[in-house]
């Protein structure tokens, strides 16, 4: 790979799980990963927080717009004046509020992680809902030959004996690899067995540590797990505004 990205930079993009997202987005085709990562376009990012701001990673941008959203007035003010404080002196970053559902203006990276669950939860939405908001976004948001990648929560080997924990408890939807993909898709990855959700926020003094072991234990059984379990507690898809499908 081509890409100057070290891992202190995924480190710092990622935040929480960052082991478990970056390995899966390095699964990736790797020529698909070099014009995603090289591109020096206009960048993206939708939910970005204080803990991963993803849009950074990206070195070649001439802009990068970080992008944050919550319902809750105290929330955002607390986002917004984190993002100015360590962002608003670098002169190719742009902090602004951003609704994945009414993005403004066309960009040829877009890139969140962990945002479709939240907006298409389980009791609110259906799968056709998620496809749906998917493909507003690559038609109308993405330049001819653009890139949405979408880092989503996938549902592990024990996400059914997790459903009163986290995220779960208030119907998150968690999804397979086949329900996101469409024409659009042009690379996915899936990899975690173990790692159904974040101990670095639950245990602040050694949930890190405890994180990082149970990637390591992933990265020995995910792989003898594919042959009877494809679908793994992260997913990376890539879709890509293809001229082909524009008329």
């Amino acid at each position: 790979m081509k890409f100057n990205i070290t891992q202190e930079n995924f480190r710092k993009a990622f935040g929480w799980s960052w082991r478990l997202y970056t390995h899966t987005l390095l699964k990736l085709n790797h020529k698909l990963l070099n014009d995603i990562f090289n591109n020096n376009g206009v960048v993206l990012e939708v939910g970005t927080s204080t803990f991963s701001q993803l849009g950074t990673i990206f070195k070649n941008a001439t802009r990068i717009d970080l992008g944050f959203f919550s319902r809750s007035p105290k929330q955002k003010a607390k986002i917004k004046k984190f993002l100015e404080r360590e962002f608003n002196s670098l002169i190719n970053i742009k902090v602004k509020e951003c609704n994945f559902e009414k993005i403004e203006g066309k960009y040829n990276i877009i890139i969140m992680k962990s945002v479709l669950g939240g907006i298409y939860r389980e009791k609110n939405s259906s799968l056709k809902d998620v496809q749906s908001g998917i493909e507003n976004v690559i038609k109308n948001n993405l330049v001819h030959g653009g890139y949405l990648v979408t880092l989503d929560n996938g549902k592990g080997l024990i996400h059914k004996f997790s459903k009163n924990f986290g995220t779960r408890k208030i119907n998150w939807r968690f999804f397979n690899s086949e329900s996101l993909k469409n024409k659009y898709m042009v690379g996915q990855a899936t990899f975690g067995l173990f790692s159904i959700f974040t101990l670095q926020s639950r245990i602040p003094l050694i949930g890190s540590f405890l994180d990082s072991i149970i990637y390591y234990i992933d990265r020995i059984f995910f792989p003898l797990s594919s042959c009877f379990f494809s679908d793994g507690s992260a997913i990376v898809t890539v879709y890509k505004n293809k001229i082909d499908f524009l008329n």
